[in-house]
Parts: C-alpha cells; structure tokens; sequence
C-alpha cells in the first residue's frame, strides 16, 4: 500500500512540476513589452489600411504639434495640404499608428496558457483573459490568446488574439471575424524590445453596413534623441522593417 501511495505521490509531484509555469515564461510575462513607445524615441510606421500605403516619422525633438512628418500618401510623395492637414489631425492626437497594446500583462489568465508547440528557441501558449479583464472589456474576454517566447532570452517576440465566434457587442452591430496581433524584436544598437508590426483584420456589420478592413502598421528607424535629419524621399526603405 505504501509503495502505491508513494507512486501516486511521485506522479502527482510530476504532474503539477509539469503544470508549472516555466521560468523563461514568467520572465516573458513580467517584462511584456510596454503598451506604449518609450518617451524621447524616434520611428518611422508605414501604414496599410485596405491597400492604401501612408508613411510618416516621429520626431520627439521637433516642437509639439510638429513632431509627426507625413513622408509619403497613397503610395506617393504628399502634396503641401496632405502635410498640413495630417500635422493637425496628428497634433490633436488621432492616428491609428501610435503604438499600444491590445492588453495588459495583469489582464492575461496564466493558469489557462497551455503550451502548444516547442523548439530549442521558442515556444507558442495558447489561453485566455482573467475573469477581471473580461467583466472590463466583454470583447476581449471572449477572444483566445496566443503568445510566441523566445525561450533563450524569456521575451514575447509575437501575440494574437481572435474572436472564435460571432459576437454583438450592441444592437446593431456585428463582429463576424476579428484577428489583431503584434510581433516584436531587438533593433540593432537598442537594448530594448520594440514593436516590429502590428496588424488586424475585422469583418461585420455596423448598423445596415457591412465592413471590411485589413489594418498593418509597421514600426522602424528608431532612434533615439534628436534627429533634425531630413525626411527621406518615399520610396527609400524602411530601416529595420
């Protein structure tokens, strides 16, 4: 009797050291990168929405209300009054460029990430959101979660998240398909993780109109402090991308 309940002992020890979460994970978890860029550091996005390109630059050491340069339109160089009117809608805070993270660290439900696939260099989990973050934003309580780790240095390098199922947030308004995702690097000369590209796809129904966007926002150039460098003729690469 003893030798059975010594095995069952030793199976349920292996069991929940299994279930643990491992080491590199709950590093990845605690430096999640920050939902925001870091405050003095410049970066070029170049923006795809429905096919349509955009190209800009931040530049933190410009004057405020001047620190975002339209650098190409629609897949060409802007004219004076694309200019102008991109630096107003910039100066009072609209874009869909300016980086932030669909969700929080805190917001993420460890005790449901299962480890999907493996290698030497990364793993993939697969979860949810704590009930908590659900009672805050019913849509993100009901989308899946999947996170990429670089094993090595414990870093998220990739996210996403999608709807599994219809969902009507309000009368009226449908969400048939909703996938948004992040991926995440080092960018030589910076000891920092950094957003590389994000991107969302929606499909549904506002009202009696359907909707479709597809949204890719990619991050490069950065630098950091001033940089009173001119802007690049469009068409010139995107550093870091």
């Amino acid at each position: 009797m003893s030798r059975v309940f010594s095995g069952l002992l030793a199976l349920a020890c292996a069991v929940g050291a299994s279930a643990a979460t491992p080491d590199y994970l709950a590093k990845a978890l605690r430096d999640f990168p920050s939902r925001n860029l870091p405050a003095g550091l410049g970066y070029e996005t170049v923006v795809v929405r429905n096919g349509h390109r955009t190209r800009e630059r931040y530049e933190p050491a410009r004057p405020a209300g001047e620190q975002w340069v339209l650098l190409e339109f629609a897949g060409r160089a802007p004219t004076a009054e694309e200019i102008s009117r991109h630096r107003i809608t910039r100066a009072k805070g609209g874009s869909s460029a300016t980086f932030q993270t669909d969700f929080s660290a805190a917001q993420i439900d460890r005790g449901s990430l299962r480890l999907e696939q493996e290698d030497d260099d990364t793993a993939v989990f697969a979860g949810g959101f704590t009930e908590e973050a659900a009672s805050a934003d019913a849509l993100l309580g009901r989308m899946s979660l999947r996170l990429t780790v670089d094993k090595r240095r414990g870093e998220i390098t990739a996210y996403e998240l999608r709807l599994p199922r219809p969902y009507s947030p309000v009368l009226g308004v449908k969400i048939s398909e909703l996938v948004a995702g992040a991926e995440f690097h080092r960018p030589a000369g910076l000891d920092l993780v950094l957003p590389r590209r994000t991107w969302s796809h929606f499909k549904g129904r506002i009202f009696l109109s359907s909707t479709l966007e597809d949204l890719e926002v990619r991050y490069g150039a950065y630098r950091r402090g001033p940089d009173e460098s001119p802007p690049r003729a469009p068409g010139g690469g995107e550093r870091g991308h």
